[in-house]
């Protein structure tokens, strides 16, 4: 019995220092919401030009406020996202002689978009 209680106070210490340890490096909640908040705004607002099928370009003092808090992972997987939904808008207007290979790649751009908007909620 002893032995149970020594082993689950020692896991208990050791996860909690592990925690700690790795929430240091995770942005705090507020600077997080500051910093993706904008980010959302522009990429709800460029939802109808992709639509249409222009480029999705952002601020950079946006992509810079965002990297500020993201970490290496998280902002390359956002930068690539918005690299690949401009690859399909140009892919789109390259197939401008067939309407519905054009549909179907606005729409694949589209749903791109969104999940760019997934991987940035509010936390």
């Amino acid at each position: 019995m002893q032995w149970e209680w020594l082993w689950g106070l020692g896991g208990l210490g050791i996860g909690g220092f592990i925690g700690f340890w790795l929430g240091r490096w995770r942005p705090r909640r507020e600077e997080w919401n500051q910093a993706v908040q904008p980010l959302l705004s522009a990429l709800v607002e460029a939802e109808p030009d992709v639509a249409r099928g222009e480029r999705l370009a952002l601020d950079p003092s946006l992509l810079d406020a965002f990297r500020q808090v993201a970490s290496r992972r998280e902002f390359y997987r956002f930068t690539s996202g918005i690299e690949y939904v401009n690859l399909q808008l140009a892919a789109a207007h390259a197939a401008h002689h067939d309407r519905e290979e054009r549909q179907l790649l606005l729409d694949q751009a589209r749903v791109s978009l969104a999940n760019l908007q997934d991987s940035l909620r509010r936390r």
